[in-house]
């Protein structure tokens, strides 16, 4: 009984004005029209016939791009525009949905987005926030000098290669590369997922980037005498990208990998300077 009293309360005599629209057929605002009156009905509302016999006056919009519409309801009392509130439909068959939930919203000061029901959410509604940024699919190439520590090398310069797929999203790269340097005897081979940060986009991109993943080294001397070890990587990294608004980008960098488990000489680590191409 108390619901029924409350409810009862704050019925209103409300007068729904014609729906407006440029460029839209007669037939779907006055479609638009009596849906919003049927709305205001089922809230437990009265129509009037007229705006002196009316608490407020609702003023629907109907504005059409491209295939989907928008509808705005403004409640008007005493002249002044006390609540507004709009939603998209994608087609015009979601118009039933929308001006349920558009009348509902502006009756009680809410917005349409924030106020939906199960069965009233539109087809726009359910693909909104499921769009993603698209991503340019790459492969990286490179070569380089390397120098090593914690793998017996006394300090000489070595070689490395890398390759590997990335995927581009203007402001960074995400990457999976495997990389391969080695002097003498001495080998570090490694695997790494990754990212690059970029600190310009202009031509001339310069970025730091972190890695992380799986290694194997080999000090420079016999395998039987221990020196092989396998562990986690850390790698970080600078660079710069040249032709960034290119399809295909030199890239020059530096990057350090550092093993995560020791061997007699220490923990072994590997310093590179390389040149590569995205493409």
């Amino acid at each position: 009984m108390s619901v029924l009293c409350i409810h009862s309360a704050q019925a209103e005599k409300l007068l729904v004005e014609p729906a407006q629209g440029t460029g839209i057929e007669k037939a779907d605002l006055d479609s638009t029209t009596s849906l919003i009156r049927s709305a205001v009905t089922g809230l437990g509302h009265q129509l009037a016939d007229k705006a002196s016999n009316a608490d407020a006056i609702l003023k629907p919009e109907l504005l059409k791009l491209g295939k989907s519409y928008i509808l705005k309801i403004s409640e008007i009392k005493g002249g002044a525009t006390v609540s507004t509130s709009q939603l998209k439909a994608e087609t015009i068959e979601e118009i039933d949905k929308v001006s349920e939930r558009v009348t509902r919203a502006v009756l009680t000061q809410k917005q349409a987005s924030e106020d939906a029901k199960v069965g009233d959410v539109t087809n726009q509604e359910s693909h909104e926030g499921t769009q993603r940024r698209p991503v340019r699919n790459v492969t990286y190439v490179g070569v380089g000098t390397a120098m090593f520590s914690g793998m017996n090398t006394d300090g000489k310069i070595g070689y490395s290669f890398s390759f590997g797929k990335g995927w581009d999203s203007n402001n960074n790269i995400l990457k999976i590369v495997g990389n391969f340097s080695g002097s003498g005897a001495a080998t570090l081979f490694t695997g790494t997922l990754g990212g690059d940060y970029f600190l310009s986009m202009n031509n001339f991109a310069p970025y730091v980037g972190a890695n992380f993943g799986y290694g194997i080294s080999k000090a420079d001397g016999d395998i039987s005498s221990f020196t092989a070890k396998s562990g986690f990587i850390l790698s970080p990294e600078v660079g710069v990208q040249v032709l960034r608004i290119s399809e295909t980008t030199i890239d020059l960098s530096f990057r350090a990998e550092y093993l995560l488990n020791s061997n007699e000489f220490g923990h072994p680590a590997c310093y590179t300077l390389r040149v590569g191409l995205y493409y």
